[in-house]
C-alpha cells in the first residue's frame, strides 16, 4: 500500500474527522514518515508546565501528549494540509492503519 493509499484508507475510518480531510486529495509529497523519541514528550511537559500562550494552547498540548505518547520511538506518518485559512495536521500509524492524532489550527494569517 502507497502512503497516499495508506492516508486516504485511515482517514476515512476516522469519523471524528472534518470531511474537508476526509475528502482532501494528497500527494505522496504531501506525506511523510517520521519518528519523535521521549526529549519531545518532555518538551510538551515542559510547554505545559509554562503554559506561555495561555490555557487553550496548553489543553492543546495536553491533548497532543496524551494522544501521542504511546507512539514514542514508533514510525508515523504526518501530513498537514490546508483549506481557507485552516492547517490540520494529522498523526498516522502505519502499522494500525489509524488516526492516532489530530488538530486543526484555525484563522492562520501568513505573514509574507
Amino acid at each position: 500500500m502507497t502512503l497516499v493509499q495508506l492516508f486516504q484508507k485511515s482517514v476515512a475510518a476516522c469519523s471524528s474527522l472534518p470531511a474537508w480531510i476526509v475528502e482532501f486529495q494528497v500527494s505522496e509529497s504531501d506525506l511523510r514518515r517520521h519518528t519523535f523519541d521521549k526529549s519531545y514528550l518532555d518538551f510538551l511537559d515542559e510547554q505545559i508546565t509554562l503554559s506561555p500562550r495561555g490555557p487553550e494552547w496548553t489543553q492543546r498540548l495536553i491533548q497532543r501528549k496524551e494522544s501521542l505518547a504511546r507512539h514514542c520511538d514508533k514510525e508515523l506518518v504526518v501530513c498537514s494540509l490546508g483549506h481557507g485559512s485552516d492547517i490540520a495536521t494529522i498523526e498516522i500509524d502505519p502499522a494500525t492503519e489509524n488516526v492516532v492524532y489530530w488538530e486543526i489550527y484555525q484563522d492562520i494569517k501568513i505573514q509574507a
